[in-house]
């Protein structure tokens, strides 16, 4: 009869440990998927009102549509550009167009298109275009200090569901752990 019981806690303990899994699953998913670009929107609100704009000198801006971040094919694009900028007398140097480094799932193809040919434009002309510093932190400055708002509904709606099926999972793990050990 002792070995039948082993098995039986055996099997429960390996049936909680993969509710639990499936839980910290569905929460990193709501995290990666809904509240880290939820949260980035917020701080690059809180951030782009004390940047002080200075005028920037685009030397390079190109858009990489063969491949997305992750290396396959597919219909994301990466904007990258270089640009000089002066502070305080000081030159300096930076590759940051955006103050939004999350923007989540609802990652804007219309975005990459109209700020690539805003920079090509200007480097085409040789015209400036405003840059964002920071004055506590001028050695990094920023060409869109904006929030992208289009796709936050989809990062809520990732961390509500998400969320909400990691916590069914917790709170069935507790509830059979807790009816499976507490009969003992």
């Amino acid at each position: 009869m002792k070995k039948k019981d082993d098995d039986s806690v055996l099997a429960s303990l390996v049936g909680l440990t993969m509710l639990m899994l499936a839980a910290l699953v569905f929460a990193v998913f709501a995290y990666c998927m809904g509240l880290r670009p939820l949260s980035d929107a917020v701080r690059t609100a809180w951030r782009e009102s004390s940047l002080v704009e200075v005028p920037a000198t685009v030397v390079e801006a190109r858009i990489d549509t063969n491949r997305t971040k992750y290396g396959s094919k597919g219909r994301l694009k990466a904007l990258h550009a270089e640009f000089t900028y002066e502070w305080q007398g000081v030159r300096h140097r930076s590759s940051l167009v955006s103050l939004q480094q999350h923007p989540g799932v609802y990652n804007s193809l219309e975005w990459h298109d109209v700020w690539f040919e805003k920079l090509d434009r200007a480097r085409s002309a040789r015209t400036t275009v405003p840059a964002w510093v920071s004055p506590q932190g001028a050695s990094e400055a920023v060409l869109d200090k904006d929030v992208r708002y289009e796709g936050l509904w989809l990062n809520a709606i990732f961390v509500l569901l998400f969320g909400a099926i990691s916590l069914v999972f917790v709170a069935g793990t507790l509830m059979l752990g807790l009816s499976r050990f507490r009969r003992r």
